[in-house]
């Protein structure tokens, strides 16, 4: 069975962890791997020759890290399809692959009382977590991403 990636608000997104150094995201046994040039790094988690991977056409599946001045990780986004096909992620016990914005704001609002709904996204600063749809007029959410929960 393939792996389900939980999001955790303000904490991970899987074997991802807020606070990670480099070296220790670098070093996760997660693979293939993309340094991209903002200095971020992308695991598209897809199981697909790199030739495969390069043919792609859009965003593929998986999880980008990015990292502060420290290089430790500070916010981590998980890209999904619309589909329950790996890789999966779930969140407060839910699949998020293919949920509607309606479900996610829900979600969001059962957890935090900051919740705020912008265009195609929905995001809580105290919970650190925001949904995002790839167009507004699509029904469901494609990403998700964990950063630091803000308190106050």
């Amino acid at each position: 069975m393939d792996p389900t990636y939980e999001i955790v608000p303000g904490r991970s997104i899987g074997p991802f962890e807020l606070g990670m150094t480099r070296d220790q995201v670098e070093g996760l046994d997660v693979r293939p791997m993309e340094r991209l040039r903002n200095g971020e790094v992308y695991f598209p988690l897809v199981p697909m020759t790199p030739a495969e991977l390069a043919r792609e056409q859009g965003p593929r599946s998986g999880v980008t890290v990015s990292f502060d001045a420290d290089d430790r990780c500070r916010e981590i986004e998980a890209l999904f399809d619309y589909w329950k096909e790996p890789p999966v992620f779930s969140f407060l016990g839910e699949v998020v692959n293919g949920m509607k914005y309606g479900r996610s704001v829900k979600l969001l609002k059962s957890i935090a009382g900051d919740v705020k709904c912008g265009y195609g996204s929905v995001s809580s600063a105290s919970a650190g977590v925001r949904a995002t749809m790839w167009e507004v007029t699509d029904e469901a959410i494609m990403c998700m991403s964990v950063r630091p929960a803000v308190k106050g």
